[in-house]
């Protein structure tokens, strides 16, 4: 069976060194993270052919490129979502919450997108 959260892992690190950071290559990732060229190529690639990495080399490489651990498991996420330290906050407040207050702030959250995009069509 093919890792899905594996290919998002690797896409979403490729996307920030290839966005973010245009001279980083998976040489230079590995040198920041302290882990070897190799597991961090086969980390970027997310081929299913390759061996599983580590999740201390995901670990490192989330600390070397300092993003959130949630940051590079959301799929199709932009940069910006990324690093938005605002995001960050209301995903740890959200787990602080009781389960009604989190109910009603994802409401309130999902009612006010759907208006937006009902203001754009």
């Amino acid at each position: 069976m093919k890792s899905k959260l594996r290919f998002i892992i690797g896409k979403n690190i490729s996307l920030v060194c290839d966005k973010q950071h245009e001279d980083y290559s998976s040489q230079k990732l590995a040198d920041m993270s302290g882990t070897n060229q190799t597991t961090m190529n086969r980390l970027m690639r997310a081929d299913p052919e390759d061996p599983v990495p580590r999740v201390d080399s995901v670990d490192f490489a989330i600390q070397a490129l300092k993003l959130e651990p949630w940051a590079v498991m959301v799929p199709g996420a932009d940069l910006s979502l990324m690093r938005n330290k605002r995001l960050t906050k209301l995903i740890e407040s959200l787990i602080d919450c009781s389960d009604e207050t989190r109910e009603r702030i994802i409401s309130n959250a999902l009612d006010t997108i759907m208006l937006e995009k009902i203001k754009k069509e």
